[in-house]
């Protein structure tokens, strides 16, 4: 063969050259040719002002503005994404709003286009750790862009009733990517992983993270609108000089070059950047978009037009000055007050927390059991350990560690899960637990991977949980070590005279330990759940009476009434049949607490009106307001609680005209609030303390506000007129250039 080729390689250099000569000959001149005759480069459409838009032109213009800065950035690319585009579709119409008053009005022409795409959307899956299940793309969104993570999930579930919806939530999304794009979503995982010692999933250096695989504009919305975009920005640019702005080509030059100068700097650290100046770094990039400086600038000039358009219409949004100085009056008192409320252990709102308050009060207070007592005024029993063992307790400090075996259950990998899965008698197992394996092929590990392939995913997530859960009970090393391991925390622990203790603890054993256990000793305990590991801090002699709150959270204030509800029937009814009096006693002061519940809201009101009655006749009642640290629990916990605030007029919980009414020392009303958390409270002094800056931010985002309203109008008379002349086009642009595409491919065959 290589003979042969040497022998007639002149003949073969011969045949070469003239096939070469020929295809430059045809080739080279079709372009011209074809532009010539008209069939490549004709109008695409006709301007405003009545300039006549060749194809090229305007697909160059799209080129130019579908890309920006951002999506550089986000791709880690020196160059392909245009860099001096600062974002005029993203920042000036979709951020703004003022496309949405564009798409509103020309929605027919996406309308089919989004639909589809939609279809294929909701396929897309975000990405997930091939072993270890939480470390997922939504995982990162949890806790570093819940904006996004909202946004997705809103637009996976699709409940559009119109193109529009579709549109916004389409919107949403795209500027929610944009403000946490995947290479952050990368770098947050990787770390995550390096952190918690987990091999790098080696996908991530390849892997695409964006949101469907899109990157740029025209993958989120189409081409189109990236057109209908150029279309209008040459049509705002002719308004914008007919009403008289100029925008200079060295103005526009020098726009450029800055943003040229600001990437630059942001990449010529990088080892692999090649650029030694800004200058050819732009050139560069015009390269890359067909374009010279001059066709750049030009392009850039009819943005930097519509931007000033607008620009002066938005600066022509304010607020009157006379209406901004009474508000600016207004914003600087601050009104410095003492806040009183109820206990927590007082805000009750339901007939049940009703008849356990005043179960507790009937064992614990001094004075006839028929009558309404008043906790903010009691007096304790002397007796109550002796006489209500439910209610007498020892208070037990102690330090635990605990381990619930499903933090056990990342250690369980797909490997060793899918191996437990599929080993014969543990396959059995599965099969007398879940009926949907009931009947499935035993006889070969295909067989049984091949049953369980076919479990939905709410089923197959159950028969793993499970498989996990008999996985850790195999190896209860992992719990000695994970106890080992775990902080020890301080926790009280309640011991109750008639043999109770707290609802956090469920084995009888582990009570019996701790009850036996000297101070300073260590417990440990294993379950079939749970892991403790325990230390007796201290454990008094005596016993103590509990308060409301450790009762009722203990279960000791339900046994009481268990106790006293004897015989058949609903135990709402005994309960209101054993309460009725003071019942009627509530509902005589109020007459507004026509049901159980509403009387549970209003028992304590009558107090706080009689508490704030004692504080305005007397000043220093701090009897009701400061907790005595020398005092008990027991004694302390049906105090008011007392808080120094500082209200101005977006803070205060009331309208602040009453505050202004309202004399220095001078109390409220009480505030009845249907939670059970009535207050009130003293007015000490109205001071000059406005925050200025806070309130000009709130005059600048009024102003934004107005200014965006604006320029929405200003878009829609604009849009009407523009469209009367027929200067937009959406359909038939596309299919026009593919056309022209497939003209030019035939004729080159």
């Amino acid at each position: 063969m290589l003979q042969f080729m040497h022998r007639y390689q002149k003949y073969i250099f011969v045949v070469i050259t003239v096939i070469i000569v020929i295809s430059f000959s045809f080739f080279g001149t079709y372009s011209p040719i074809g532009q010539m005759n008209g069939s490549v480069d004709e109008v695409a459409f006709v301007t405003y002002g009545g300039e006549e838009v060749k194809r090229s032109e305007l697909e160059k213009f799209a080129n130019f503005i579908a890309t920006d800065q951002h999506d550089s950035a986000a791709l880690g690319a020196f160059i392909g994404p245009n860099f001096l585009n600062d974002g005029v579709i993203q920042n000036d119409f979709l951020a703004s709003g003022l496309a949405d008053v564009v798409v509103g009005d020309l929605i027919t022409g996406f309308s089919q286009e989004w639909r589809v795409q939609f279809a294929k959307e909701r396929r897309f899956t975000p990405y997930r750790h091939h072993e270890v299940d939480y470390l997922t793309t939504t995982q990162v969104w949890n806790e570093f862009a819940p904006q996004l993570r909202d946004a997705y999930a809103t637009y996976k579930r699709g409940d559009f009733n119109s193109t529009m919806e579709l549109y916004e939530a389409k919107k949403d999304l795209y500027l929610a990517e944009r403000a946490f794009p995947q290479v952050l979503t990368k770098r947050v995982l990787v770390y995550q992983m390096q952190q918690q010692k987990i091999p790098v999933d080696q996908r991530l250096r390849q892997e695409d993270l964006s949101l469907f695989g899109y990157h740029t504009l025209s993958d989120w919305f189409g081409r189109d609108f990236v057109r209908l975009f150029a279309q209008l920005i040459f049509n705002l640019s002719e308004v914008a000089e007919e009403r008289g702005y100029v925008v200079t080509r060295d103005e526009a030059i020098a726009d450029l070059s800055k943003r040229s100068q600001e990437t630059f700097n942001l990449q010529k650290n990088n080892p692999d950047f090649a650029f030694d100046s800004p200058g050819s770094y732009m050139q560069q990039q015009l390269r890359n978009l067909g374009l010279d400086l001059n066709g750049a600038a030009k392009f850039w000039q009819r943005v930097l037009l519509f931007r000033k358009l607008f620009s002066d219409v938005g600066a022509a949004a304010f607020v009157d000055q006379e209406t901004l100085d009474a508000i600016a009056a207004k914003r600087a008192k601050v009104a410095e007050v003492v806040c009183y409320q109820l206990p927590k252990a007082l805000q009750i709102s339901q007939f049940r927390e009703f008849c356990q308050l005043e179960t507790y009060l009937e064992e614990v207070a001094q004075g006839e059991s028929s009558e309404l007592i008043n906790p903010l005024e009691m007096s304790f029993k002397s007796d109550v350990v002796d006489s209500c063992p439910e209610l007498a307790l020892k208070r037990l400090e102690l330090e635990m560690a605990h381990v619930d075996s499903k933090q056990l259950y990342g250690r369980v990998g797909l490997k060793r899960l899918w191996s437990w899965q599929l080993d014969e008698e543990n396959f059995k197992t599965l099969q007398s637990r879940f009926p949907e394996l009931g009947i499935a092929d035993n006889s070969s590990e295909e067989a049984r991977l091949a049953s369980l392939d076919k479990l939905s995913e709410a089923v197959h997530e159950r028969v793993d949980q499970f498989s996990r859960k008999e996985v850790v009970a195999e190896h209860p090393e992992w719990a000695r070590e994970a106890l080992a391991q775990a902080p020890m925390q301080k926790v009280s622990f309640n011991l109750y005279a008639d043999g109770g203790y707290p609802s956090f603890v469920e084995d009888p054993e582990l009570v019996v330990k701790i009850k036996n256990a000297e101070v300073g000793s260590e417990i440990t305990h294993f379950t079939e759940g749970d892991s403790y590991r325990l230390r007796v801090l201290s454990s008094p002699d005596a016993f103590e009476v509990a308060t409301f709150d450790e009762s009722r959270r203990d279960g000791q204030i339900d046994k009481l009434l268990a106790n006293r509800l004897t015989g058949l029937g609903e135990k709402e009814d005994q309960l209101k049949e054993l309460f009725r009096s003071k019942m009627l006693k509530v509902q005589k002061a109020h007459k507004e607490a026509i049901t159980p519940d509403l009387v549970a809201c209003y028992r304590m009101l009558s107090a706080m009106e009689q508490a704030k009655e004692k504080l305005d006749s007397d000043r220093n009642a701090f009897g009701y307001l400061v907790k005595d640290e020398d005092n008990s629990p027991v004694q302390d916990q049906f105090k008011l609680v007392a808080r120094m605030e500082e209200w101005n007029s977006q803070s205060a919980p009331l309208p602040f005209e009453e505050l202004l009414s309202m004399e220095p020392n001078q109390s409220s009303e009480v505030q009845f609030l249907k939670n059970g958390a009535s207050n009130f409270f003293l007015l000490t002094a109205l001071t000059d303390k406005g925050d200025a800056l806070e309130f000009k931010e709130l005059t600048d985002r009024a102003s934004l506000k107005i200014a965006g309203q604006m320029k929405q109008e200003l878009l829609e008379t604009l849009l009407g007129q523009i469209e009367a002349k027929g200067a937009l086009q959406i359909e038939g642009i596309t299919d026009e250039i593919t056309r022209q595409s497939e003209e030019n491919d035939e004729a080159l065959l």
